[in-house]
């Protein structure tokens, strides 16, 4: 299921790399999980203040559990709605996927915790347009597997690499 849900390793260590050479400094992980990517690049990139917001409870506790055991300093985990957090903190975004599971058959659902509908991935896709198109010019997006939807005009594509299994594609944002 890690697959599935979570940022490979690799692709962690190169998404850091990516946000902290576009000048990026404080990141937000839009629906982390257990805290892969966060761990990972934190780890990698410590200049770097990395927080992962995830609405499952058990994920986020295990998430923060391994960073203080790991000692991680630069690395924060809450629960809640990423898109209800202010964007305008943060000048760098991660996204692998997150509104994805929305779509899925039940089957493939992590676990029945949170509601998934396509009327939810339709809210979701809007709030995070309009939350991208708010953010301030010279932010930094690097998304793998995509964000589910289009990412805004106001952000122009800066790099793009296959890592792993698809495509990961660093977007900044220049109007």
């Amino acid at each position: 299921r890690s697959r599935q849900f979570w940022t490979p390793i690799g692709v962690a260590q190169r998404a850091a790399l990516r946000l902290a050479e576009r000048g990026a400094r404080r990141v937000l992980d839009v629906g982390s999980g257990p805290g892969k990517f966060c761990i990972v690049a934190a780890c990698a990139r410590p200049e770097v203040q990395f927080r992962g917001v995830e609405h499952r409870a058990a994920l986020v506790e295990s998430a923060g559990a391994l960073a203080q055991r790991l000692r991680i300093a630069n690395l924060e985990f809450s629960r809640g709605d990423a898109l209800a957090v202010d964007w305008h903190g943060f000048d760098g975004l991660y996204f692998f996927n997150p509104f994805a599971e929305n779509s899925f058959a039940s089957e493939d659902v992590f676990d029945a915790t949170v509601e998934l509908s396509a009327p939810r991935l339709a809210s979701e896709l809007l709030r995070s347009t309009q939350l991208l198109s708010s953010v301030r010019v010279g932010t930094v997006v690097v998304t793998y597997h995509g964000l589910s939807g289009p990412i805004p005009s106001s952000f122009d594509l800066d790099f793009e690499e296959r890592v792993g299994a698809t495509l990961l594609r660093t977007w900044v944002k220049t109007r």
